[in-house]
């Protein structure tokens, strides 16, 4: 394929352009498959020649933007980094990694480490799950995130100054079940904290979420959850198609495709959650620092997969009914 004048370009095979490895060579980017697509790949001739490189879609509306394709593909020689992302403490870190269940993998400057407990998170990361691992993150700001298994996200931005109350974080999940609660950037505005997928972009006014980025042609889930005090924030889930703004605990909508709106909210059981995302949800970190003790009591009862079918759905049902 060319990508000389183009604005955007629809790639054939859209599983495998989801769960590919991306790379430059020269001025080409390079996608080879992976699993059931191994051995194919794709070239996009003159892709990083374009002052502006085209966005990458499937036929199905998934979307893969230009700044994320080219993150993925990172430098055409990867740098030698494998001693800089072992280290456990570095300034310049926006967070680290909590906990890991399984293979786990930090892919920086085009170098693929090996995850590790403690290790300096930076921007630019993409971070990726083998088919049984999982793994937890703590940003600067307090955001605990989950990625599970098959999983793949990029930390694209995260800064946080609480001393001038200035924040801004974006986090591009291309592949995978995932679960977060925000932290102090969430509480900064509508627009400072901001979750991506391949349909969707979810932005966040504090509170909790679980979602699954599925491949081509299935359904992508997001769901609003309630937080370990029983609050419920809320999320807006939009796209080109529509928005749809979520208030209500484990209110639910589904996206298929960047070409179709987000669909109309519906209240998932705490059953189905914990069916659906209960890896994801059991991996996440407990909020740290000066809410430990409080997380010892909520996370205990609401992470569980018994309270959300107690306690959690008790009061957040009351306060949706209401």
């Amino acid at each position: 394929m060319d990508a000389s004048g183009q604005d955007v370009l629809t790639v054939p095979v859209g599983n495998m352009l989801l769960r590919a490895e991306f790379a430059r060579v020269g001025g080409d980017l390079i996608i080879r498959g992976s699993g059931e697509h191994a051995g194919q790949s794709i070239s996009i001739t003159s892709y990083f020649s374009q002052q502006s490189p085209p966005e990458l879609q499937t036929a199905g509306g998934a979307r893969i933007p230009a700044d994320l394709a080219t993150r993925l593909a990172g430098p055409e020689h990867p740098g030698m980094v494998a001693a800089a992302a072992t280290g456990t403490t570095d300034a310049s870190g926006i967070g680290t990694v909590d906990s890991i269940n399984g293979e786990a993998f930090i892919v920086r400057g085009g170098i693929k480490i090996t995850a590790s407990k403690g290790m300096v998170l930076h921007e630019g990361d993409i971070i990726e799950t083998g088919a049984n691992g999982s793994v937890g993150l703590v940003y600067a700001d307090d955001t605990t995130i989950s990625l599970g298994s098959g999983g793949r996200m990029v930390i694209e931005e995260m800064s946080y100054d609480p001393a001038a109350g200035l924040g801004k974080s974006s986090t591009n999940v291309v592949q995978g079940t995932f679960s977060f609660v925000s932290g102090g950037v969430g509480k900064l505005g509508a627009d400072a904290m901001v979750f991506k997928t391949p349909v969707a972009s979810i932005g966040i006014r504090g509170t909790t979420v679980a979602g699954s980025a599925g491949a081509e042609g299935t359904e992508n889930t997001i769901t609003l959850m309630p937080d370990a005090d029983g609050g419920i924030g809320s999320i807006s889930v939009s796209n080109a198609a529509g928005t749809q703004v979520l208030t209500q605990p484990n209110q639910t909508t589904t996206i298929t495709s960047s070409f179709s709106a987000p669909s109309k909210p519906f209240v998932m059981s705490a059953a189905q959650v914990a069916q659906k995302y209960g890896a994801a949800i059991q991996m996440r970190p407990a909020p740290p620092a000066k809410n430990a003790d409080e997380a010892a009591d909520g996370e205990g009862e609401g992470e569980g997969e018994g309270d959300p079918e107690g306690e959690g759905e008790g009061e957040g049902e009351g306060e949706g009914e209401g």
